[in-house]
């Protein structure tokens, strides 16, 4: 491989930062909730657009699994995680 070249790994870098950047932004915006909100309450963020309301998920997204074990969904993170991640997926790889 020649020394410009690359390693093929730098478009990996932005797609990341920005679902780390998305994943941080959620995570304080549901503390910031939690912390200043109760239960049940709603503020106004952008008027006719965006209330933010506490509420009590149960599940995963939408309710999802709300009977379910914390191994299930956690479970199923993780194998989607190996797939994706395991020695480079099919569809990342350029044609020979």
């Amino acid at each position: 491989m020649h020394p410009l070249q690359g390693t093929g790994r730098e478009g990996q870098r932005r797609p990341l930062a920005i679902l780390t950047a998305v994943l941080a932004a959620d995570q304080a915006t549901k503390l910031l909730v939690a912390a200043r909100l109760p239960l049940g309450a709603s503020v106004t963020v952008i008027p006719g657009l965006l209330d933010l309301t506490h509420v009590h998920n149960p599940g995963v997204a939408f309710s999802l699994l709300a009977g379910v074990p914390l191994l299930v969904p956690a479970a199923i993170a993780l194998t989607l995680l190996f797939l994706f991640f395991y020695n480079e997926a099919d569809w990342t790889r350029r044609p020979r």
